[in-house]
């Protein structure tokens, strides 16, 4: 089976067994195979994580992205028994499980969902969970009133209630009582409801006591983002023409705050949503066009910050970095287009 997978497969199978490798060494290479690895290479790695699971958790990335049923099913043997995790496995086994679409781990998913583990929640949303929708609604509302519940990704599952209405529900729960340590699975709950929940996605957007580009919420906005097919230009166009009539100055840091998280995950991060969420499209963001935007000409987003909160505001110096992180991005981008068009 080794024969047949990619070289990087291979290299990283000789490095766990020869040395201690970091995880994030193992991390880079995982991330590689994801994207350009098979079903070969899939289980070649699974065979690897079943030898030492409690420390070769990155190996899950690649195992989810390109493993089948069949692979789900051996996962599902060696991890879960009577709907309960082996001491030795990690979560993101259930994140896995879930990715993979394996309808017999839904009730073991739901266990953990309760319990406050963000990969369960993530993980059922890959899966129908028609017998759960009574369950998921009852618990969800157990969160109104509260501003800090256990399970912080709950209120992501949601959609899945089949019950409209509650898009507007957690919008009220996120604007009224809720911490913000809990808005990542309102954020993302919000967002999945499509066009039902679009209005109430904007409005969390341009509010600053959302806080939707807070360093622990930003990787789910931008995934609304993409579900809602906002792009960053769009976001872009939208903070040029809020900063013109907005009077209060935490507003106007608030946009542009937001504005600067979104385009830093972008560049740093984005490769991250198909391996978290494997329904999140494409989206229509180019790091070129990015630049182009906002760093070349009269009008970009420096200019448009010194012209509406100041010379001296520290938010110029974000700009400076995103710059160089958005240089990176148009490499990586071509260097990609490059490759797949050597591949093809």
């Amino acid at each position: 089976m080794v024969d047949r997978v990619l070289q990087t497969t291979r290299k990283l199978i000789d490095l766990y067994q020869c040395v201690s490798i970091h995880s994030a060494i193992a991390r880079t290479y995982c991330a590689t195979i994801a994207l350009y690895g098979s079903a070969q290479d899939a289980e070649a790695l699974l065979s690897l994580f079943l030898q030492n699971p409690g420390r070769r958790e990155e190996l899950l990335l690649p195992i989810r992205v390109l493993g089948g049923p069949e692979l789900a099913q051996r996962l599902f043997m060696a991890s879960i028994q009577e709907d309960i995790l082996r001491d030795d496995m990690p979560e993101e086994v259930l994140l896995s499980l879930g990715y993979m679409e394996f309808q017999p781990a839904e009730q073991a998913l739901w266990y953990y969902a309760r319990q406050g583990v963000p990969e369960a929640c993530l993980g059922l949303l890959h899966l129908p969970c028609a017998g759960l929708r009574a369950d998921i609604e009852a618990e969800i509302r157990q969160c109104f009133g509260k501003s800090w519940w256990q399970s912080e990704f709950l209120p992501a599952l949601a959609v899945k209630t089949g019950r409209p209405q509650l898009a507007k529900e957690l919008f009220v729960l996120g604007s009224t009582t809720a911490s913000t340590d809990c808005n990542s699975g309102l954020v993302l709950g919000i967002a999945l409801y499509g066009e039902q929940g679009r209005p109430f996605f904007e409005n969390l957007l341009w509010d600053c006591f959302w806080n939707a580009g807070d360093q622990a919420t930003v990787a789910y906005t931008a995934i609304g983002c993409r579900l809602l097919d906002i792009s960053l230009l769009d976001l872009f166009e939208q903070v040029k023409l809020r900063l013109q009539y907005e009077q209060e100055q935490r507003q106007k840091i608030h946009y542009c705050k937001l504005l600067l998280s979104l385009l830093e995950y972008f560049a740093l991060h984005e490769a991250a949503f198909s391996p978290l969420l494997k329904f999140v499209p494409e989206g229509r963001d180019n790091a070129q066009e990015l630049y182009q935007a906002l760093f070349c000409g009269h009008s970009g987003l420096p200019e448009l910050i010194r012209a509406h909160l100041g010379p001296q505001e520290p938010l110029l110096q974000e700009c400076h970095e995103l710059k160089k992180f958005l240089v990176l991005k148009m490499q990586c981008q071509v260097e990609r287009q490059q490759l797949l068009q050597l591949c093809s």
